[in-house]
C-alpha cells in the first residue's frame, strides 16, 4: 500500500482564498480589539473566532485524501472434461483403463494442487452442452453418459466466458471425437491461450471393425426445372481396406447413380458428388446409401436422405443500369448464363437515353404497367431519382404490390440524397438511411445473420457460406424497416452494418444491396463460386408465384437440419406481414416421421430474434423417436384465418460416434495443441509439463478517495465554536 496523498479540489485560486481568509481574520482582530474590553475574555473570544475561521478556510480548500492499494490478481486455468459416452468405451487391450479412468487419474495428480496455488482452477464438464464450473474435487460425481460431444462449440463457449480475463491455459481431457463437425479444419483457428491435450489411451487399444457412414449431405433444397445441381455427400469410416467401395444415390427409392469412394486404411473422410437433373416440377427425396462392407455390423448410419423441391420458373427479367461498371459487367454474365430467366438489359448512354443489349424483344425503358406486366423481376442499378423518373418509380411500386420482385442493386448515385429514396420507391425500400454520405471503403468481413442462414438465398448449401468473401465498400448507417430481414452484414470499425436486406411488400418481394463491390465475390478462389450461387439462389427466391395476398406469412426454420436420436431440435416460426398479430392466436407444428406418423406439436408464442430486431413468432422443442427424414410444417390461426408455412425437413441419425468404439482423434488433439501454443502429451508427461509452467499473476491497483471536509465532526466543531462564542458573549453581556 502506498502512502496516501492529500488533494485539494477548490475551484477558486488559492491566493484569492488566502486573501479572503486573512482579510476576515484581520477584520475580526480589529473589531475585537476595538470593541471588547481587554482581559482574558477578549483573548478567549478572539481565539474561538480565529479557530472557527481556520476550520472554515480548510473547508474552502475542499481537501480530499487519495489512497492507492495494490491487489494480486491470480490468472485462471481451465480443465475441459469430456463426459460423452465414448469416454467410457471398454478398451480391447487387457488391463488397459478406459479414457474416463485415465482422465480421472490425471485430475488427481500433483499439477492440480500446484496450479491451484498460482491460479484459479475450474473444471468444465461438457458433452453436447457445457455444464457449470466445478472444483477438481467435484469431478468424482460426474459420469460419462452424454449422447453427443460438441468439442468445437464447447471449447469456444468455455473460452468466451474468460474473454478479457487472464487465462493461463486450458487442459482438454477428451478423445477428440466431435459428433457435430465433419472435419478438423476448425482446429487451425487462433486460440486465446495454450491448449494442452492428452492421449487418453495407448495406440491400438480400440478394436476397430470395418465401418463406413454418411456424415452429411449438402445440396440446394430448391431447384428450378432444367437445373443441374450438385449433391455432395461426406463419407467417413475406418478399416475400409484398400479397395474402393460403392456409394449409391436413390431418388424416391430408386437408384439413379453410383460413384466409387476410397478412404485411408485407418480412418478418414472424403466427399462424393452427384449431379442432379431436375426435369419435372415436384418434390423428390434423395438418399445416399453405402452398401455394407464385408464384416461391417453397424449399418444404420450407411444412409442419409434430403428433400429437394423443384419449381417451374422461366421468368422474364429487366435490368436497368447507369453507366457500365464492374458490378454490371459480372452481373450481366450471370444473368445471361442463368437458364431460368430471360434478361433484357438497359444502360444509360451519354445523352441520358437508355441503350439496350441482350434479349430485348419488345421491351423498353418506358416501364409502363402494361410493359412491366410481362416481367417477373426488375433490377435497378446505380440510378438516381432524375434518371429513373417519378412515372417509372410509381409503376414499379404497383409492379411489386401486384406480385413482382424488385432488386435494388444501388450504388453511389442510387443511395445518395437525390437517389432512389427521393422517389416513391421509398415506400418499399427495406431500410432507412438518414445520411447520404458515400460508401465507406476498406476490407470488411461479411457474416450471415441467423435469419440469413435460414433464408432461401443462403440456406441451400451451408458449407458454401461458412466463409463469406469480404466486400470493399458499404453504405453505412442503414436501419432496416420493421418488416425487413437483414440477411448479411459487413463488420466495420463502427460495428455491424446491414449489407443485404430483404422484405416482402404487397404480394411481391424486394432485395436491397448496400455495397458496390459485391462483384468482388466473383474473384473468390475455389469451386464454390459464391457470386454465381448468390445470384442464382436470389433469382430463384425472387421468382414470384401467382398466389393471393395473405395478410401474414409464416416461415418455419431451425438452426440445424441434422441431429441424432436423443437430441432435441427447436423449430421456430416467424410471423411476418404489414400488421403485427395480436395476442389471441395459436400455432401448431405437424411433423411427419419416417415411420409414417403425423405428430402435432403445440408451438409456444414468443419473440423470434433476428439481426433486424425481434419479431412475433413461436417455437417448439421436438425430440425425435425415430431415425430418418422428418418433414415439418407450421400452421397458425390468426384473426380467424389459417396460415401455413412451407415444409421444413431435417434428418435424424440413428447412431453417433458415441455408440461405436473408435480410436481417439489424435490429429485433432495435436492440431489444437500446435495452433494454440500448447502441447500434446502422453499421460505420464502431463504432470511434468504443467508443473514447469511459469504462471505469474499481475497486480491490479485500486484507488480510493475520501473527503476530508465533508465530515460530521469537522462541521460540528465549526458550529460548536461559533455557538460557544455566542454563549460566552451572552453570559458576559458583551456586544
Amino acid at each position: 500500500m502506498n502512502a496516501p496523498d492529500i488533494l485539494y479540489e477548490h475551484a477558486a485560486p488559492l491566493a484569492a482564498i488566502g486573501v479572503a481568509v486573512l482579510a476576515v481574520a484581520g477584520l475580526a482582530v480589529y473589531s475585537y480589539l476595538r470593541h471588547l474590553p481587554s482581559g482574558l475574555w477578549r483573548v478567549l473570544l478572539l481565539a474561538l473566532r480565529l479557530g472557527m475561521l481556520a476550520l472554515l478556510a480548510w473547508c474552502l480548500l475542499l481537501p480530499m485524501i487519495r489512497r492507492v492499494e495494490s491487489d494480486a490478481v491470480r490468472p485462471h486455468f481451465v480443465v475441459a472434461l469430456d463426459t460423452s459416452a465414448s469416454m467410457a468405451h471398454p478398451p480391447a487391450l487387457p488391463k488397459t483403463p478406459t479414457r474416463w479412468a485415465t482422465a480421472s487419474r490425471l485430475l488427481g495428480q500433483d499439477w492440480v494442487r500446484r496450479l491451484q496455488t498460482d491460479c484459479t482452477l475450474d473444471v468444465y464438464a461438457f458433452d453436447a452442452q457445457v455444464a457449470p464450473p466445478l472444483s477438481p474435487s467435484g469431478v468424482s460425481r460426474l459420469r460419462p453418459e452424454g449422447r453427443a460431444s460438441h468439442v468445437r462449440d464447447s471449447l469456444r463457449s468455455i473460452l468466451d466466458r474468460f474473454r478479457g480475463q487472464d487465462l493461463a491455459g486450458l487442459v482438454l481431457l477428451s478423445d477428440g471425437v466431435d459428433t457435430r463437425e465433419i472435419d478438423t479444419a476448425w482446429a487451425a483457428a487462433k486460440w486465446p491461450c495454450p491448449i494442452y491435450t492428452v492421449r487418453l489411451e495407448p495406440p491400438g487399444s480400440v478394436a476397430v471393425e470395418p465401418d463406413v457412414r454418411i456424415e452429411a449431405v449438402n445440396t440446394p433444397r430448391r431447384a428450378v426445372v432444367g437445373w443441374d445441381t450438385r449433391l455432395t455427400a461426406t463419407v467417413a469410416g475406418q478399416d475400409t481396406g484398400t479397395a474402393p467401395f460403392r456409394v449409391d444415390l436413390l431418388e424416391n427409392g430408386h437408384r439413379i447413380d453410383s460413384a466409387p469412394a476410397q478412404l485411408d486404411e485407418t480412418e478418414g473422410s472424403r466427399e462424393v458428388s452427384f449431379r442432379l437433373a431436375h426435369a419435372e416440377v415436384g418434390s423428390s427425396v434423395y438418399t445416399v446409401v453405402i452398401p455394407p462392407l464385408p464384416g461391417e455390423t453397424r449399418t444404420n448410419d450407411n444412409a442419409y436422405s434430403v428433400t429437394v423441391q423443384t419449381v417451374d420458373a422461366r421468368n422474364r427479367l429487366l435490368y436497368a443500369e447507369s453507366v457500365p461498371r464492374w458490378e454490371s459487367k459480372y452481373l450481366n454474365r450471370e444473368l445471361q448464363a442463368n437458364r431460368n430467366v430471360t434478361p433484357a438489359a438497359f444502360v444509360r448512354g451519354p445523352d441520358g437515353k437508355f441503350l439496350s443489349y441482350g434479349e430485348r424483344g419488345e421491351a423498353s425503358m418506358d416501364l409502363t404497367p402494361d410493359q412491366l406486366a410481362r416481367y417477373r423481376i426488375v433490377i435497378l442499378g446505380d440510378l438516381d431519382a432524375a434518371a429513373l423518373g417519378e412515372k417509372r418509380a410509381a409503376s414499379l411500386v404497383t409492379f411489386v404490390e401486384n406480385g413482382g420482385s424488385l432488386i435494388l442493386l444501388g450504388g453511389p448515385n442510387a443511395w445518395a440524397k437525390q437517389g432512389l429514396p427521393a422517389t416513391v420507391l421509398s415506400r418499399l425500400i427495406p431500410f432507412q438511411r438518414a445520411s447520404d454520405s458515400p460508401a465507406v471503403e476498406g476490407v470488411f468481413p461479411v457474416t450471415l445473420t441467423d435469419e440469413g442462414r435460414a433464408h432461401g438465398i443462403f440456406a441451400s448449401e451451408t458449407n458454401v457460406w461458412a466463409s463469406v468473401p469480404p466486400v470493399l465498400s458499404v453504405f453505412a448507417g442503414a436501419k432496416p424497416t420493421a418488416a425487413a430481414s437483414v440477411l448479411a452484414a459487413a463488420v466495420t470499425p463502427d460495428g455491424r452494418q446491414p449489407l443485404i436486406v430483404a422484405q416482402k411488400y404487397g404480394q411481391g418481394k424486394v432485395l436491397a444491396v448496400l455495397t458496390d463491390s459485391l462483384w468482388r465475390w466473383q474473384l473468390s478462389p475455389g469451386q464454390e463460386r459464391p457470386y454465381a450461387r448468390f445470384w442464382s439462389q436470389a433469382l430463384e427466391w425472387l421468382s414470384p408465384a401467382v398466389t393471393t395476398l395473405d395478410r401474414y406469412e409464416l416461415d418455419l426454420f431451425a438452426e440445424t437440419a441434422q441431429l441424432v436420436l436423443g437430441e432435441t431440435i427447436t423449430l421456430k416460426a416467424r410471423v411476418s406481414g404489414h400488421d403485427r398479430p395480436g395476442t389471441d392466436w395459436s400455432a401448431v407444428c405437424e411433423i411427419d416421421t419416417p415411420d409414417n406418423r403425423r405428430l402435432p406439436v403445440d408451438m409456444k408464442r414468443q419473440e423470434v430474434e433476428s439481426a433486424g430486431g425481434h419479431y412475433p413468432g413461436c417455437a417448439a422443442d421436438f425430440t425425435p423417436q425415430a431415425a430418418g427424414l422428418h418433414r415439418a410444417m407450421a400452421r397458425a390461426d390468426i384473426d380467424g384465418a389459417r396460415y401455413e408455412s412451407a415444409p421444413f425437413t431435417f434428418f435424424v441419425k440413428s447412431v453417433t460416434p458415441e455408440d461405436s468404439p473408435r480410436p481417439i482423434d489424435e490429429r485433432l488433439l495435436r492440431a489444437l495443441a500446435e495452433n494454440s501454443g500448447g502441447r500434446f502429451c502422453e499421460p505420464d508427461q502431463l504432470d511434468s509439463v504443467l508443473s514447469r509452467l511459469d504462471i505469474r499473476g499481475r497486480e491490479e491497483q485500486r484507488v480510493f478517495y475520501a473527503s476530508l471536509w465533508q465530515r460530521l465532526p469537522l462541521l460540528a466543531c465549526i458550529v460548536g465554536l461559533l455557538g460557544l462564542e455566542w454563549i460566552l458573549r451572552k453570559v458576559r453581556n458583551l456586544a
